[in-house]
């Protein structure tokens, strides 16, 4: 059905549409302004960045323990490089952020899938744990420390909290290392029994 008289003119008077074109450039106008309190980052999905991650380390320091296994130094390229160098070499990974707890940590993690280095006296890839650990007090880390021992990693921690564990899994040809910062009741501790404050060095 075509609306109009049989001249072809509109029915409606001339004043009429003039006000239905301002009505309708007004509509178009408020659509392209945007809202106040209203932005595409509301929107947008939500990122994960290192500050929302419980790490050890910041771009540009490095932490150097010996263990009983020898001796091995970590450095942090950026938030989420960690360069590591033991017995002669330096290999390298860039590590996920956790997204949620897995056995206490909401820190850095790098799982080693495949054979993803250049081998190195045997070694072929690396496994690696970094964040914080939380206790109520130090009878509980002992025991979450001690669960943690087997015969491819050994410890060594400091008064204040901070752990390094590494050693090489010969099945696997895989180095393990571990960097954690612990805390009991939201506070870093002031003295530990069986530390070693001479076997970790940490600089930037």
């Amino acid at each position: 059905m075509i609306l109009g008289n049989e001249s072809g003119r509109s029915p409606f008077p001339l004043r009429a549409r003039l006000v239905s074109a301002v009505v309708l450039l007004l509509l178009l106008s408020a659509a392209v302004v945007p809202m106040t309190g209203c932005t595409r980052e509301v929107e947008a999905p939500p990122r994960t960045s290192a500050r929302a991650v419980e790490t050890v380390m910041s771009a540009g320091d490095w932490i150097e323990a010996t263990t009983s296994a020898g001796t091995i130094r970590i450095y942090a390229r950026d938030d989420r490089t960690r360069e590591y160098t033991w017995n002669g070499a330096t290999r390298s990974v860039v590590m996920y952020e956790r997204k949620t707890r897995w056995y206490g940590s909401l820190g850095l993690y790098f799982p080693g899938t495949g054979d993803h280095w250049p081998e190195h006296k045997g070694v072929r890839r690396g496994v690696m744990e970094e964040g914080w650990q939380l206790f109520a007090g130090e009878s509980e880390f002992q025991s979450w420390l001690e669960s943690r021992y087997h015969t491819s990693i050994h410890y060594v921690y400091t008064d204040g909290g901070l752990v390094v564990g590494w050693g090489i899994d010969w099945e696997r040809n895989q180095l393990n290392v571990e960097v954690w910062q612990i805390y009991f009741g939201g506070a870093k501790p002031s003295k530990l029994s069986g530390s070693h404050n001479d076997k970790i060095r940490r600089g930037r």
